[in-house]
């Protein structure tokens, strides 16, 4: 559960020049968002169901957000999906090297799905009996809530700090695995990097 409030939208307090303006500002009621990323395997387990395309679309109105009326699933996005499931397990090998998806289990169950676009996100969470979260509450998540960090970690919020131990992220190399270079060990297995997340203490976490 992350508890509702107020932060400036998209405001960061970096100073980095990207996104300097604090006077949007945006409230928030309760909401929940899941602690880790969907696995590789959880989405398997979407697709073994035969779910997620227009073969089998989810039904009209399902994963529909609680707060927002009329946002579950609309018909017209079925032909945004893949035509069958040959079609998406296509889609989801996206990149020989970089793709998460394997045709059959294996090292990669517990790292975070890759290769997806919105409409089959949006397909899984109305599966998963969940639903997407929207652009303000993510903001709101990973700014700290109304601490408005710098990152989920940044105690103050205005610090900068960033290494490999905190996320899987790309700067001048990728530094995931916390080796150099590219490799598809840099999406990390979900719940790998304690010392990133949000601290529950204060009014929002991730």
């Amino acid at each position: 559960m992350v508890p509702g409030g107020t932060y400036a939208r998209s405001y960061d307090v970096s100073g980095d020049g990207r996104y300097p303006d604090g006077s949007y500002g945006a409230t928030v009621s309760d909401f929940r968002l899941d602690k880790y990323e969907v696995t590789v395997g959880r989405f398997r387990q979407f697709m073994a169901a035969g779910l997620g395309t227009q073969a089998n679309a989810p039904l009209v109105g399902a994963g529909a957000h609680p707060n927002i009326a009329a946002s579950g699933w609309n018909a017209s996005w079925n032909g945004s999906l893949a035509t069958d499931m040959a079609a998406l397990v296509a889609a989801v090998k996206c990149n020989a090297t970089y793709q998460t998806w394997t045709d059959v289990p294996g090292g990669n169950e517990s790292r975070p799905m890759n290769c997806i676009d919105w409409y089959e996100a949006m397909a899984f969470c109305a599966w998963d009996g969940g639903f997407m979260p929207t652009e303000a509450e993510w903001n709101y998540a990973a700014t700290g809530g109304s601490e408005q960090r710098a990152y989920p970690w940044s105690s103050p919020p205005g610090f900068l700090g960033i290494d490999d131990t905190r996320a899987s992220y790309f700067s001048t190399d990728c530094l995931g695995d916390g080796m150099p270079g590219c490799a598809l060990t840099d999406p990390t297995v979900v719940g790998t990097k304690p010392a990133g997340d949000g601290d529950s203490r204060t009014s929002a976490a991730t």
